[in-house]
């Protein structure tokens, strides 16, 4: 699984004022509940000896005391456990609590970014992502909006193509892992929902902890070209790296990039060393296939046919009836 790093540096400046926040709080809450109560402040200092005696004891190697102290300690924490019942708490209220009973409020396990932490993350990289991922998810997406009459064209319903297509995008995203490859070709008109549902892939895959990089062409092989002359700002090299080694990578709008030499090659290279490294790519484009081996060159066709899963969505623009765009 790979991270973004500079959204994960964030993470963690975040994570640790959590921590400092809960901590914060845990302090003002245990000094409350020991100026309400002269007995509970005794057991307190009895409580705080101990802790001394104890690590003294351990760094010492004796066994037998460790042992002694410990169950005075918890003869200590059952009679703080009464006084506090008495006043209406709860019996462990004075016992010492983490922001995190896995990691101790560090962020960290021995195999790497602890969950809370992740969690943080998530919901980071989720903001980074929100002017793409507004509120699409598919949990928003509505079929009312297709139409339920047989096209002439494609002999089909747009709807029952639409409940298709929404089909497969949930199984990608929900089976999505960092090292699955593969991935989905969603092309179709203007306005049918294409963008919408790899949002809402993009917001799945986040979800369950994993890096997924939005990009539109436009940008992309804009920030090609200022790669192939070394001008790439700090922010751009990132979001360059990123579209090569992101869990998952959304490239959107195929096709309405400017025409160039250089963007057959490069869309084939951008495809091979995602594929190489078994990354997943979903490619969102207006273009059919015969478009792209025309426009970029067969090459390119054939990649994303071996690699990619085509869905094709039909319809009504969707931008005059409702939100599925």
């Amino acid at each position: 699984m790979s991270y973004d790093e500079k959204t994960m540096a964030g993470a963690r400046i975040e994570y640790r004022e959590r921590v400092r926040r809960f901590e914060d709080r845990e302090r003002l809450r245990t000094a409350d509940l020991l100026a309400r109560s002269p007995r509970l402040r005794e057991v307190e200092r009895d409580l705080t000896g101990l802790s001394l005696r104890l690590a003294r004891a351990a760094l010492s190697g004796s066994a037998d005391e460790v042992g002694r102290i410990r169950t005075r300690a918890e003869e200590l924490h059952a009679k703080a456990g009464e006084i506090l019942e008495e006043m209406g708490e709860e019996k462990d209220a004075l016992r010492p609590r983490t922001y995190c009973p896995v990691c101790e409020g560090t962020g960290e396990t021995g195999r790497g970014p602890c969950a809370c932490l992740l969690k943080v993350y998530q919901e980071m990289l989720l903001l980074r992502y929100a002017r793409y991922l507004g509120e699409q998810s598919f949990e928003n997406f509505d079929f009312e909006l297709y139409s339920d009459i047989v096209s002439p064209y494609y002999h089909a319903e747009p709807r029952g193509i639409a409940e298709f297509v929404f089909d497969q995008c949930a199984e990608y995203a929900r089976r999505f892992r960092p090292d699955g490859g593969g991935g989905l070709f969603l092309h179709g008109g203007f306005g049918v929902g294409k963008s919408f549902l790899a949002a809402s892939v993009a917001r799945e895959v986040i979800r369950n902890g994993y890096f997924a990089h939005y990009i539109s062409a436009v940008s992309f092989f804009a920030l090609a070209e200022k790669e192939r002359f070394g001008r790439l700002a700090e922010e751009e090299a990132a979001d360059w790296e990123d579209a090569f080694s992101a869990d998952l990578l959304i490239l959107d709008d195929l096709g309405a990039e400017p025409a160039s030499a250089q963007s057959a090659p490069l869309l084939y290279r951008l495809l091979g060393e995602r594929a190489a490294l078994r990354r997943g790519t979903v490619l969102v484009s207006t273009l059919t296939k015969e478009e792209i081996s025309s426009r970029y060159s067969p090459a390119v066709e054939s990649r994303i046919s071996g690699t990619l899963t085509d869905l094709l969505l039909i319809g009504e623009d969707l931008r005059k009836a409702g939100d599925n765009t």
